[in-house]
């Protein structure tokens, strides 16, 4: 079994900013590079031709949701919450049901597929490495509820957890792939209103370039084993079919940062077509001079979080984000 190391694993720059790391250095683990080559066989080729109708869409998000906890932790308490705007689920690990903090989780899913119940196992290892609760809104999903729909509802959701007592400091907002487009989308329109933002922003696997361009370049020099670019383009169709390339709430990597922004952290998988994304982001990150780190962690897929206890990275990555979590919320608590 390939060891993780867990904390810092990158270095400052003379400014105080994280510069980039490669973790851990190497091909990845035996195993997470057999389950690339398993995808590349079944689920990649299963989502180049699957179509988005309601039959096949349906079986893929009741096949997600029952995965997303299965690997759940004992002790780990899972609610639903109708009580705002957005429903949702809390999901408590032990020991987090006091704390003042919350995790705020966007999940992923193309904007077509996952929810609530598909990411309480990646939120929950995420959250017990935090010591905090997390909290996953079940925003509408496309092609039933296109654009802005989703990104309403979890500025929505987010508005809620400030009436319920959490300050803005008290929450660290987190996606991944579609979610994290989701999360950032969400801080570019705070900062934009003039509105408190997190106490950080974790990003996992973010898509960001709705319109894939440097994603379709990858995929063309080295095929990605697990994301389908023709896939995630219908699902863009679904979820913006008239959407404007230049609509600043879809077009977030127009958006620049400014240098009063929480910190950033921000992991993707080496064989992705859309690290494109991540990089573009951390340059822009560093051009603003916002705190950050990005990691590319080396033989991951899309998303390796989900694939826990298969690889040993999943819950290292976890950890990382967790500690990521924790710290940003300390900060908050005490800036100075």
């Amino acid at each position: 079994m390939t060891r993780v190391p867990v904390g810092p694993v990158s270095g400052r720059d003379d400014e105080g900013r994280a510069t980039v790391a490669v973790v851990p250095p190497g091909r990845g683990s035996r195993r997470s590079r057999a389950l690339a080559a398993v995808l590349a066989v079944s689920a990649r080729i299963l989502a180049d031709v699957v179509p988005l109708g309601p039959v096949p869409l349906g079986g893929l998000r009741l096949g997600l949701s029952v995965a997303g906890r299965l690997d759940l932790a004992r002790g780990t308490r899972v609610a639903r919450d109708r009580t705002g705007p957005v429903p949702g689920r809390w999901v408590v690990p032990p020991g987090t049901g006091d704390s003042p903090h919350v995790l705020y989780y966007l999940h992923g899913g193309g904007f077509v597929m996952g929810s609530s119940a598909s990411h309480i196992d990646v939120a929950a290892r995420i959250a017990r490495a935090a010591g905090v609760p997390a909290f996953l809104p079940d925003y509408r999903r496309a092609p039933e509820a296109p654009f802005p729909a989703a990104p309403d509802d979890v500025r929505a959701g987010f508005d809620h957890l400030r009436i319920r007592g959490y300050a803005a400091r008290d929450i660290v907002i987190a996606g991944d792939s579609a979610g994290g487009h989701l999360a950032y989308g969400l801080v570019v329109e705070l900062d934009r209103e003039g509105a408190d933002l997190p106490a950080g922003v974790a990003l996992v696997s973010p898509w960001l370039d709705l319109w894939l361009r440097t994603g379709w370049e990858r995929e063309a020099a080295r095929r990605d084993p697990f994301l389908s670019v023709k896939f995630a383009d219908r699902a863009r169709r679904a979820y913006a079919p008239d959407g404007d390339p230049a609509d600043p709430r879809l077009d977030l990597l127009a958006a620049t940062p400014g240098s009063h922004w929480p910190p950033f952290f921000v992991q993707g998988g080496e064989t992705e077509a859309i690290t494109g994304d991540t990089q573009a982001l951390e340059e822009a990150l560093a051009a603003a001079g916002v705190p950050h780190e990005l990691q590319i962690w080396p033989g991951q897929v899309h998303v390796w979080h989900a694939f826990h206890p298969l690889v040993p990275e999943a819950a290292a990555a976890a950890r990382h984000l967790g500690h990521f979590v924790r710290d940003a919320l300390a900060r908050g608590a005490d800036p100075s």
